[in-house]
């Protein structure tokens, strides 16, 4: 399964692990489940992997680049035991291309605001020039009906 995720942010790999399993990364060994709870044998990760006992998900946090590459949970299942592979790319959080787009977002939202208010000032303003017109014509045309009579 490939994941991926944003530097300093965080990912969950979606494998059941309630009572025990591994968890490996480039073949080695980096934590282990035991009666329902998380052992970190290396010391990077400690502080950053999790165990979820409700859902039996491992997560990830604050992901580093260095974190980018093949991860294997086992744990046993039905008499036997079940592997699952995640590849992990975790991107720079101001290089990636999401990052630019949405730090546009806020900008592109107010300028659109802005747009339509725009228009719908000058629609307004159109209008009632439009009638404040047809007011003027008609007095005129009152002022000559007047006169002629």
């Amino acid at each position: 399964m490939k994941l991926t995720g944003a530097e300093g942010g965080s990912v969950t790999l979606n494998h059941r692990v309630l009572q025990s399993g591994g968890l490996t990364f480039e073949g080695k060994l980096i934590a282990e489940v035991k009666n329902g709870k998380i052992e970190i044998s290396e010391e990077i990760y400690k502080d950053r992997i999790f165990l979820d006992d409700k859902t039996g998900f491992i997560m990830i946090r604050d992901l580093q680049m260095s974190d980018s590459g093949p991860y294997f949970i086992t744990s046993p299942q039905n008499g036997g035991v079940f592997t699952t592979s995640h590849e992990l790319t975790v991107s720079s959080d101001r290089n990636s291309r999401s990052w630019f787009f949405l730090s546009l977002t806020p900008l592109f939202l107010f300028c659109g605001a802005a747009a339509v208010w725009i228009i719908w000032t000058s629609f307004k303003r159109g209008r009632k020039k439009r009638r404040e017109r047809e007011e003027e014509e008609e007095r005129e045309r009152d002022t000559v009906r007047a006169e002629f009579h």
